[in-house]
């Protein structure tokens, strides 16, 4: 039997980590997180330079509700990859979930300066401003995000909200209305 030499023990390290990240994805989406974080804990350790993988373990700590743990991780993802948007972007997200919404005002419009118009980035700007009490500034955020991305369900949600907070109720039917027609069912 021939031996494994350096270069196929790479290859072979690289496969099982992908094979535990998606292992982990799968249990993500099936709501098993506490197996999913273990998966991909494992992807990570066998390919500690991949940020994609450490991400991963940030964004199970943060539906856990372990915010410093997956501060840490999100930011050992920016070292890994300086310009990962959903790093940047989560790092936004948990840092308005610690209420600290101008810090993370703060660090979405630090984004906006180093990247392109990004949807996520306007979104989570306009739940900021939502969180902070300020739907007409939530609005233009928001509507900038659904000129990037108009059909994103999430958006036109926080959008519709914004008009209801801002007391326009019956601007924010109209606008759920237009989207899913008038019997409810998505266009």
């Amino acid at each position: 039997m021939p031996s494994l030499v350096a270069g196929d023990v790479c290859c072979l390290r690289e496969r099982f980590a992908r094979a535990h990240n998606n292992y982990g994805r799968a249990l993500e989406q099936n709501g098993r997180y506490d197996d999913a974080f273990v998966q991909y804990r494992k992807a990570f350790q066998l390919e500690p330079n991949r940020a994609e993988y450490v991400h991963n373990v940030g964004s199970i700590d943060t539906r856990l509700g372990r915010y410093s743990d997956a501060l840490v991780c999100y930011e050992r993802a920016l070292e890994l990859k300086p310009r990962y948007l959903r790093a940047q972007n989560d790092i936004a997200g948990v840092l308005m979930q610690l209420g600290e919404y101008h810090k993370a005002e703060a660090y979405l419009n630090q984004m906006l300066d180093e990247t392109t118009a990004r949807a996520p980035v306007y979104d989570n700007l306009g739940l900021v401003a939502l969180n902070k009490g300020n739907p007409q500034e939530a609005l233009s955020h928001l509507q900038k995000a659904l000129q990037l991305e108009p059909q994103n369900s999430s958006i036109q949600y926080h959008f519709s909200l914004a008009l209801i907070r801002l007391g326009r109720e019956q601007a924010a039917k109209e606008y759920l209305t237009s989207i899913l027609g008038q019997d409810g069912q998505s266009k």
